[in-house]
């Protein structure tokens, strides 16, 4: 029995032996296979990534192109918000100028038909040269004295002494203007004794001259330098006399109403911050002059208003401004555009067959 028994045990420790070398090679190989399977699995990891593209870089306008889109977008419905409102402000302003104006254009072509036998070009440069300055040498007229001056002047050329001008046809208008004018003036000159600028008067009285644009602006040139007013005793006026001629022009209807609408001075103190909002506002003689002078700086180089050069208005140069520029400025720039005679292109020469 001992002998059975010690076979027993020793086959028992035997077998105990063999199931732990079974286990720990079992697990051996388990470990094996893991190594393998992660060796395996990084392989291709590794060969993933190094045959997958390298990561792209960002870029500003690409990665924010819905972005910049409605931005755009935005810029110019902000950009079309602000010029209709500006512009309804504008339109607006001009609407008032026309509608308080004394005289339309369509009568002020009326005045000037109706007067076209009467007065001629040589009859105004006859009343601006011998007659007008003569009876009021200080440059100041009630208006009813004025016309009784141009109604009773004599014609010199005429054998039977007839009068110059033997009536104003259609004079109920020129009175309109100059009633008004007259209202104007005397509240901001306190002026009581009812004397009117001669210059004036005869700037009105020009809405009757039928002659060529060259000939209109020569004799308004002329009484700039006949008038007493005149700030030079040249034949040459200055800044300050084109300024009072634009006022005169102004006050007689002889403008287009866009030129009585400005830019708001202070909407560009800065011009590196313009308005949200453009603002206009309605133009003294002095602003529309300046503003004439913006519009040439701006203008194209082949154009008339290019040409031109701002007189120097230093006190101890005062330059005077020549009749070139003088007629330019009236008749070219939009901001100006005495007669309408901007919005006309002169006509070219046919070529000859």
């Amino acid at each position: 029995q001992q002998q059975q028994q010690q076979q027993l045990t020793t086959t028992t420790t035997t077998t105990k032996s063999n199931q732990k070398t079974l286990l720990l090679a079992l697990r051996q190989d388990i470990k094996l296979r893991r190594f393998a399977s992660t060796a395996t699995t990084v392989d291709t990891n590794v060969a993933a990534a190094s045959k997958a593209p390298a990561a792209q870089e960002p870029h500003l306008f690409w990665d924010n192109l819905g972005t910049i889109f409605l931005a755009a977008i935005g810029g110019v419905i902000l950009w079309l918000v602000r010029g209709a409102m500006g512009g309804k402000q504008r339109n607006q302003l001009r609407s008032e100028v026309e509608a308080v104006s004394p005289l339309d254009p369509l009568e002020i072509d009326d005045l000037r038909d109706a007067n076209t036998e009467i007065m001629t070009p040589r009859v105004f440069g006859v009343l601006l040269n011998d007659v007008v300055f003569t009876a009021f040498p200080d440059g100041y007229a009630r208006y009813t004295e004025f016309l009784s001056a141009i109604l009773q002047a004599k014609d010199n050329n005429n054998s039977n002494n007839k009068k110059l001008v033997p009536t104003i046809e259609m004079g109920h208008l020129l009175d309109r203007l100059v009633m008004r004018y007259y209202n104007d003036y005397c509240n901001d000159n306190d002026n009581d004794d009812g004397r009117l600028p001669v210059e004036f008067l005869m700037t009105v009285l020009s809405l009757t001259l039928t002659s060529t644009l060259d000939q209109r602006v020569e004799y308004l040139y002329k009484l700039m330098t006949l008038s007493p007013s005149s700030s030079s005793s040249s034949d040459c006026p200055r800044e300050e006399d084109v300024i009072r001629m634009i006022g005169y022009l102004k006050a007689s209807s002889q403008l287009v109403p866009e030129a009585h609408v400005v830019p708001h001075p202070d909407d560009f103190k800065n011009p590196f911050l313009p308005p949200l909002i453009p603002r206009y506002k309605h133009a003294t003689a002095e602003e529309i002059y300046n503003e004439a002078w913006k519009e040439v700086s701006k203008a194209k180089k082949d154009s008339a208003l290019a040409k031109l050069k701002r007189p120097n208005s230093d006190n101890n140069n005062n330059e005077c401004v020549d009749l070139e520029t003088f007629q330019t400025l009236l008749t070219k720039a939009r901001t100006v555009c005495a007669w309408g005679e901007c919005n006309f292109r002169p006509r070219e020469p046919k070529e000859e067959e």
